[in-house]
């Protein structure tokens, strides 16, 4: 007899999501304007988004912080649109049931106000709620974790699976281009990120794409002062290009980028006729490795000598998918809705919100809302063209549907949404507004799969089995592996024999009638 004999192997870690909940917040701030900025005769359209700063974590419990950014673009009498940028800081802290590693905090701003307390004064309410996914790390030996007995085995045949994990990386980026516009004061100004090509290297993912800026500029009448009437917009792309670090990544992995902005600026350019632009953005990467991680099932021993009993526990094993894609949005709303008469539009912003996926055996179908705010100027009795003055905004909702030849994944995986308007534009016709917008859509899934695997197998001696061939006929019902386990002989032997080619997994099952010819002195 022999002494216990060990076949531990490299412990491996794979990520398990072990938490997916929310919190919710509240910001509230009155804001008094400075006296260089006009006063505000009616606010026209208020603009929201969450900005992430920091998050710390450890042990069961979670902190974050950062700042709700509101652009409020407002009339002001003669002195045509204006805006003003302001912020509110928030803080939160989640306490997670169990130790968690890693954490992914994202906080959305709900059913946020603005309104006009005097000409100077604003008051500013929004409702947040914050999503943490935290992830915990399942230690698994790579196969079967030990063999006891006292009995020497000449080799254990073990079924085996293979898993993806991933991981995160955020970086800050900045970019600086000069925009081309003729000669005109910008009013306000915004930027979509668009991650295009996301490819790993060794221990790095570069991302490249464009910065989207959009920007309404008003054009001085000859006094050069403003209120003159005339406003246009201006959009154009920046490039860039970041190297991530995300030591462990090789060549092949899929990776997915995305990237929000945290601020955009625009002023007098050093060119005639130009705009200098800086754009200050975020952008996380997660990256899908293939991780060569094998999860033992099942094991046996290849001896008929030998029997072999397993002892399995539960695990969850997570998988990461993504996708990117662009659609555009076609919406309509009667103009008498939006406020409009006989005017013309200015400007047009949408926003986009995903509620729901749908999916199917082929593809997946995003559903959702978009809000969709048009500002319109009305010519006055006697005035021309230029003499207009801004009179009105309006907003409306437009459901949309996005669909794609991807399966993603199932109804129980975990889904973050993401999506953002590029550009849009908007046109009257009749008594009808139409609009049309590019909206950027970008998602991750993590799906959850509950298994068992071997935790240890215990090997026993017990009486011979005969040694001669066997013929069995499949019945359809039993694959390779089956046969091979209760034969006490390997797959690849079974292979050989029946001349079934390499290309068979262990899972494949003869068609009905097949003969498989089972012998053991091949093992």
């Amino acid at each position: 007899m022999a002494d216990e004999i060990k076949r531990d192997r490299e412990v491996q870690t794979l990520p398990r999501l072990c938490y997916d909940g929310y919190v919710n917040g509240e910001v509230s701030e009155d804001f008094l304007l400075p006296d260089y900025l006009p006063q505000i005769d009616r606010i026209l359209r208020f603009e929201y988004r969450a900005i992430p700063d920091e998050k710390y974590f450890g042990g069961r419990s979670a902190e974050f912080s950062g700042a709700v950014s509101y652009n409020v673009i407002y009339a002001s009498g003669d002195s045509g649109i204006c805006s003003v940028s302001l912020s509110s800081g928030y803080d939160g802290k989640v306490e997670v049931p169990c130790e968690f590693t890693e954490c992914r905090v994202s906080t959305g701003v709900e059913n946020a106000a603005c309104r006009l307390l005097g000409p100077r004064k604003l008051s500013v309410r929004a409702k947040l709620r914050t999503r943490l996914l935290a992830f915990s790390e399942e230690e698994l030996r790579d196969g079967a974790c030990s063999v006891d007995g006292g009995i020497r085995v000449d080799r254990l045949e073990s079924l085996e699976n293979t898993y993806e994990t991933h991981f995160y990386e955020a970086r800050d980026i900045r970019v600086d281009d000069c925009i081309e516009e003729n000669g005109g004061k910008p009013v306000f100004c915004n930027a979509t990120i668009l991650p295009i090509n996301i490819i790993a290297h060794n221990n790095a993912v570069v991302v490249s794409g464009d910065v989207v800026v959009r920007a309404l500029f008003e054009y001085l009448g000859e006094d050069q002062l403003h209120g003159s009437g005339r406003y246009g917009n201006v959009s154009c792309r920046i490039p860039f290009e970041r190297v991530v670090r995300c030591d462990g990544v090789v060549p092949g992995d899929r990776c997915l980028a995305e990237g929000y902005c945290v601020s955009v600026t625009v002023g007098d350019g050093e060119k005639e006729n130009t705009s200098d632009c800086s754009i200050n953005f975020d952008m996380t990467v997660t990256v899908m490795r293939k991780k060569n991680v094998t999860l033992c099932r099942d094991a046996y021993a290849v001896s008929y000598i030998h029997d072999t009993e397993c002892s399995c526990r539960n695990v969850e094993i997570n998988n990461a998918a993504g996708l990117r894609g662009n659609f555009t949005l076609s919406a309509v709303a009667a103009k008498k809705d939006i406020g409009g008469d006989e005017g013309e539009i200015v400007d047009v912003s949408v926003y986009p919100e995903i509620t729901s996926a749908a999916f199917g055996k082929t593809k997946t179908v995003f559903s959702g809302n978009a809000r969709i705010n048009v500002i319109m100027k009305e010519k006055l009795d006697g005035a021309d063209a230029s003499g207009g003055r801004v009179i009105s905004s309006g907003e409306f909702s437009y459901p949309f549907k996005y669909e794609c030849d991807v399966r993603l994944g199932e109804s129980d995986h975990v889904y973050v949404y993401n999506a953002e308007m590029i550009n849009a534009r908007g046109r009257i016709d009749g008594d009808k507004v139409r609009v049309e917008s590019e909206i950027a859509l970008s998602v991750s899934a993590w799906g959850r799969e509950r298994m068992q695997v071997v935790d240890n197998v215990s090997v026993k001696e017990t009486d011979p089995i005969g040694s001669g061939i066997t013929v069995v006929y499949s019945d359809g019902s039993e694959d390779l592996w089956g046969l091979a386990k209760r034969y006490r002989t390997d797959v690849d032997s079974i292979l050989t024999d029946n001349s079934l080619g390499t290309d068979k997994d262990k899972r494949y099952v003869p068609d009905i009638g097949i003969p498989v010819i089972i012998n053991p002195g091949n093992r």
